[in-house]
């Protein structure tokens, strides 16, 4: 049986029934791509591992306490962002060749 929906609809024909299976098959990887992306995108959304978090906690209250303009800490979060995605949280995020 070749149908998708209901079944009110079927090829009839066999070069229709092989289109359909093709069809279905592209659209069924395209679905679980689609899906795929979908969590790896959630997946960074939602998660902030605990290093990072940390040092941006710390960062954000040494910037607050010595009155750094927002846009200056908007950039140095950005900063720090950049250095997640690049170098990953476990490696060494914070060099002190990255403070000077």
């Amino acid at each position: 049986m070749l149908t998708v929906g209901y079944g009110d609809i079927t090829p009839k024909t066999p070069l229709l029934k092989v289109f359909t299976v093709i069809a279905i098959l592209i659209s069924s990887g395209i679905f679980g791509y689609s899906i795929n992306r979908i969590g790896s995108i959630l997946h960074l959304f939602y998660y902030i591992p605990a290093p990072y978090a940390d040092t941006l906690s710390l960062i954000n209250s040494y910037m607050n306490k010595r009155k750094i303009t927002k846009d200056l800490q908007f950039r140095v979060r950005k900063y720090l962002e950049y250095l997640l995605e690049t170098r990953g949280v476990m490696g060494k995020m914070m060099n002190e060749s990255d403070l000077h």
